[in-house]
């Protein structure tokens, strides 16, 4: 997992906006990644499996479902489509900025993330 220090400039979920510090990357055995954000009342996931970096300061990830997690652990899966864009040092030691857009047809989520300037912290579970 990554764990990226910032803010969000935007920040939209079906219509209300909300505010953020952080974002999470995590890549799962499984071969999905997904990029998630921490919300006053859980967290929303954002995950696909499908990404490419051609560039090393471009990461494309293709969204394929969200997630709404709750904070008492529960939470509901949606069939999504959408993108995120991140761009990042070369090395992977900063993340710049995130933007992701998706829909469940239905419902939106709109995401710009900005990057604090500090190296971002990678643990391994």
């Amino acid at each position: 997992m990554v764990f990226a220090k910032g803010a969000c400039t935007h920040f939209v979920v079906s219509g209300q906006n909300y505010p953020c510090t952080s974002v999470i990357y995590s890549h799962v055995k499984n071969g999905r990644t997904a990029w998630q954000v921490p919300m006053p009342d859980g967290a929303l996931m954002l995950s696909g499996g499908q990404d490419s970096q051609l560039d090393p300061t471009k990461y494309v990830l293709q969204i394929d479902r969200l997630r709404a997690g709750r904070s008492d652990g529960s939470s509901q899966p949606y069939p999504a489509k959408g993108q995120c864009i991140a761009r990042l040092s070369a090395d992977g030691v900063y993340l710049y900025s995130l933007s992701c857009r998706a829909t469940n047809g239905i419902e939106g989520v709109e995401l710009d993330f900005q990057g604090d300037g500090s190296p971002v912290d990678r643990k391994v579970l």
